[in-house]
């Protein structure tokens, strides 16, 4: 997490070939992007830890865009960042709005009434910083001391829970409350006052794998509901240190429930129990974790274009209401032009209102 974001200052050159527009990008060891000869780019900053592939942002005037290539670690090489593949012209107009840097870098910067401009540095500090999950360290030195930081293992199940959802969460759509702003969400406080999440309505298995569906899908495993509160992210994980021996460590916390048993596999749970696979936004590249602990591993569910889920359901039972309801599906709308979002959403928001 420390090392999820910052300047950057070189990058490994490459090029390659996208199919669908027919446009040879370059990239040099100092971030310049060339795409079809035209005034080459400059790839300003980074965001990812990079295990998995790393992604760029450009910088316009003050106004941040991604760029449309990633640099995939496994695979070692260059290719269309995730969302870009069919494209046949090259885009580098997809804004970058706060609500995408909060959960890669620190004390975030934005020109408040605007979309996506910000103050020179974007963010005070790169990666995710200890306030992230610990409250204001200012308060603390402040008080001399004497006001404690937050440490989200000694909280109720619903904060503690929300300080790892506030990344580890994003659902197919974020609506902020009433007079509210995701930014605003401090460690020890409950998100359900800051957004509302919305998720597609499909039976417990019924979703594909995605890079960032940790928390959905374990909340469908039936280790979480035989468990209940006591299964949380920090129970498998420490935000701290990486375990220098993996299988050996997730073991460990497996058999804090399971009884041990001779395994022809081997003694690494994980491997076959929270397999690593492709996920569906990756744009064909990368493997992630599947949280959803299947007893057997199965392939991710296919489903047809005209089959794909479309109706929604809050996260959380509180946040239901109609206008954070309408409002997810009119952004649903925005990204897929699916018209049964469209309708959805004027049928919730009431008489007078369009959705484009």
């Amino acid at each position: 997490m420390a090392r999820s974001s910052g300047r950057v200052e070189k990058v490994p050159p490459g090029s390659f070939l996208h199919g669908p527009s027919g446009i040879r990008y370059e990239v040099t060891e100092t971030g310049e992007v060339r795409d079809a000869g035209r005034v080459p780019r400059k790839l300003a900053w980074f965001v990812g830890s990079g295990a998995e592939g790393t992604s760029y942002l450009v910088e316009n005037e003050g106004s941040l865009f991604e760029a449309p290539v990633t640099w995939y670690a496994r695979k070692k090489r260059w290719d269309m960042s995730p969302g870009y593949q069919g494209d046949r012209t090259a885009d580098w107009s997809r804004a970058i709005e706060p609500s995408c840097l909060y959960c890669h870098a620190s004390q975030v910067t934005p020109v408040y009434g605007t979309r996506n401009r910000y103050t020179d540095p974007p963010f005070k500090q790169g990666g995710v910083a200890c306030e992230r999950c610990h409250g204001a360290g200012s308060e603390h030195v402040a008080s001399n001391g004497k006001s404690p930081m937050v440490n989200p293992a000694r909280l109720e199940a619903r904060r503690r829970d929300d300080t790892c959802r506030q990344c580890h969460l994003s659902g197919e759509a974020r609506i902020a409350r009433p007079g509210r702003q995701f930014a605003e969400y401090r460690a020890g406080d409950l998100l359900s006052r800051f957004v509302s999440y919305f998720v597609f309505d499909t039976a417990p298995g019924g979703r594909p794998l995605e890079t960032n569906s940790h928390v959905e899908r374990l909340l469908e495993s039936r280790c979480q509901q035989a468990s209940g509160d006591r299964l949380w992210c920090g129970t498998c994980h420490d935000p701290h240190r990486l375990p220098a021996q993996p299988a050996a460590w997730f073991r460990e916390k497996c058999l804090a429930c399971h009884q041990p048993d001779p395994c022809r596999r081997g003694p690494d749970c994980a491997s076959c129990h929270m397999p690593r696979s492709q996920a569906v936004d990756a744009g064909g590249h990368g493997v992630f974790t599947d949280h959803a602990i299947p007893r057997r591993p199965s392939a991710a569910p296919r489903v047809s274009a005209a089959g794909r889920p479309w109706k929604l359901r809050p996260f959380l039972p509180e946040e239901a209401g109609d206008r954070e309801m309408g409002l997810a599906h009119a952004e649903l709308f925005g990204r897929t032009r699916d018209e049964r979002h469209r309708r959805e959403a004027m049928r919730l928001l009431g008489p007078g209102v369009r959705v484009e």
